[in-house]
């Protein structure tokens, strides 16, 4: 019973991360024209997949953090957890910041300069897909302990979040108010509230 119940769950978490990805490119379609949208996609596209590449330091480790834990292992969760954290933030920074002051180069030599996003635009980008990383980290953890209902509420949270943010922001500011919704989105329904309730999940993760 409780398998088919987190195996409903976690299908329902996956379906709501595939929402948040999806949302905004819906949005800028209503909004502003389906023609705005490659304004958009591209650059986000770009960070996305440098994104993806960053996870494959901590996705291989949600069996083994399942692993660890049936074996009553925490020393070597809590140890796994932060070297992959302080890997993980590392490149995070290193790689989007170069991606940050490359992409505009980047977009222009792949699809033309009609796509090259604004500065702006490109630092939210930066900026956002550091607390991505790091998010990422804490939620690969949370799901190989067995949190899984509490991922799935996460995820569903930041998905009504980023509609209603980036349906106003987009309003206010346009295109940038994209950029500007999910980052504040998920400034406010994840990044503060991943490391909250891995404390209150498993405190020993933060006893040195």
């Amino acid at each position: 019973m409780d398998i088919g119940i987190n195996g409903l769950t976690f299908f329902v978490g996956t379906w709501g991360e595939l929402l948040v990805l999806q949302t905004p490119n819906i949005i800028i379609a209503q909004l502003l024209g389906a023609a705005t949208v490659p304004l958009f996609a591209i650059p986000f596209q770009l960070y996305m997949s440098a994104y993806v590449l960053l996870n494959s330091i901590a996705t291989p480790l949600w069996p083994a953090y399942a692993e660890a834990r049936a074996n009553d292992d925490f020393a070597w969760i809590r140890r796994t957890h932060w070297r992959v954290m302080k890997e993980s933030l590392f490149l995070a920074f290193l790689g989007f910041l170069i991606l940050g002051l490359t992409g505009a180069w980047l977009i222009r030599f792949w699809v033309g300069p009609e796509y090259v996003p604004p500065i702006f635009m490109s630092l939210i980008f930066t900026i956002q897909f550091i607390q991505w990383t790091v998010n990422y980290v804490f939620v690969i953890l949370l799901t190989g302990l067995g949190f899984i209902r509490e991922r799935t509420g996460i995820v569903l949270v930041f998905g009504l979040f980023n509609i209603l943010f980036i349906v106003v922001f987009t309003n206010i500011f346009g295109l940038i108010g994209v950029a500007l919704g999910l980052f504040f989105a998920m400034f406010l329904t994840q990044t503060w509230f991943l490391p909250w309730i891995t404390f209150k999940k498993a405190k020993w993760l933060f006893e040195m």
